[in-house]
């Protein structure tokens, strides 16, 4: 049985498939750069029956995609999610995370967030932010240098709107790529 990893979600927006949707395009960009990429995940499911560890079906979850990543001789590796703040509705933007135990992982963080931050909406200012260190279960325990990025705030109505739009999340997975191909690592 497969079942559903949908993530936060705010009326028919739901954080799974939005950034099932947004990481589908970025790979698509990348792929068209000669990059070799590598989803964790194709279609809105779970991993947690592919890891060995007990725990709650998240934790299981997290420990899959981390086995993924670690499996991956990847050179990097990029967690697409939406963020939510519900005490404070108001907030928008997007925020890049790293956690420092691999140097690497900053300069990716910091040039993501830099063309992320340069996204522009008529009408609408979104707040830029700086990326930040954090001690996410991903990031944490993962061998090689990553991000975690929030890329919109469902609980702010403009931003709800905006992850509907298939221009907003082409413009998020274009700044990702941006950002990626100026953290190159080689």
């Amino acid at each position: 049985m497969e079942v559903l990893d949908k993530g936060t979600s705010n009326g028919n927006v739901i954080e799974s498939e939005v950034n099932l949707n947004i990481a589908k395009k970025l790979k698509n960009y990348l792929d068209q750069k000669g990059y070799n990429i590598v989803l964790t995940r194709n279609k809105d499911i779970a991993l947690d029956s592919l890891s060995s560890i007990s725990g709650t079906r998240q934790q299981r979850d997290l420990n899959a995609r981390t086995n993924i990543i670690n499996k991956s001789n990847a050179k990097m590796f990029i967690s697409v999610h939406v963020n939510s703040c519900p005490e404070s509705p108001s907030t928008s933007g997007s925020i890049v995370f790293y956690n420092e135990k691999l140097p690497e992982s900053k300069i990716i963080a910091q040039n993501i967030q830099k063309a992320l931050n340069g996204i522009t909406i008529p009408n609408f200012k979104r707040e830029t932010t700086g990326c930040a260190e954090e001690n996410f279960y991903l990031l944490r325990n993962s061998n090689i240098p990553g991000v975690l990025v929030e890329t919109a705030f469902v609980t702010n109505t403009k931003e709800l709107s905006l992850l509907s739009n298939e221009a907003f999340k082409d413009k998020i997975a274009q700044a990702i790529a941006s950002g990626i191909e100026n953290s190159d690592l080689n």
